[in-house]
């Protein structure tokens, strides 16, 4: 199933199987025509409904005046390569980096956990300025960083219309009757993988 434009922003998702406590599928984010995800990994959804509802409601600042106008290149280099080079112990801001004075902390970027595990081999990063989105992503598969320019609140808008949608399908209603424990979010430091995907 579709929610939202895949010439826009879209997320689509397939559920596998139901359990009393979970729900597993597939799950994939397209933006600009083009896939975003593992349509091969089985993740689970509920936890997708989790991450993605936290990212609906709350309003986050994703944005630093020195990445205007960078390419979608050094946007991976400085607000992925680098951040996960730095030691996991030690909380990483974009003013070690650019040495900027306004210190972000690096997570704010990375919305890779918002798929699961079916991000797992991603990097995946949002920037906002209020007036629109740029969402980037590279997967190793090819090494191509890619891109998508989406009207303001975009993703936000689609991700709500998915964890409606999601809620209100009577099958899996058992799920979310009960608060889950918050779920892991998969992500790996280390770049994705070579598994082919879908799309």
């Amino acid at each position: 199933m579709l929610i939202g434009n895949q010439f826009r922003f879209a997320i689509e998702y397939e559920v596998s199987w139901i359990t009393d406590n979970a729900t597993y599928g597939n799950i994939l984010f397209w933006a600009n025509g083009e896939s975003l995800g593992d349509w091969d990994d089985v993740a689970m959804i509920n936890g997708c409904v989790h991450w993605l509802d936290k990212f609906a409601a709350k309003s986050v600042i994703r944005y630093h005046p020195v990445l205007e106008g960078m390419s979608k290149e050094d946007i991976v280099r400085h607000l992925h390569d680098s951040f996960n080079a730095f030691s996991p112990n030690e909380p990483t801001q974009v003013s070690k980096i650019f040495d900027y004075g306004q210190a972000i902390p690096n997570t704010v970027f990375d919305i890779s956990r918002l798929g699961m595990s079916s991000f797992d081999r991603y990097a995946v990063l949002l920037i906002e300025d209020g007036k629109q989105q740029r969402l980037v992503w590279q997967s190793n598969i090819d090494d191509i960083v890619r891109e998508a320019y989406l009207p303001n609140g975009e993703m936000q808008k689609i991700a709500k219309e998915f964890c409606d949608v999601i809620r209100g399908d009577p099958t899996m209603a058992h799920v979310f009757a009960v608060k889950p424990e918050t779920p892991k979010s998969g992500k790996k430091k280390s770049k994705p993988g070579n598994k082919p995907l879908r799309g």
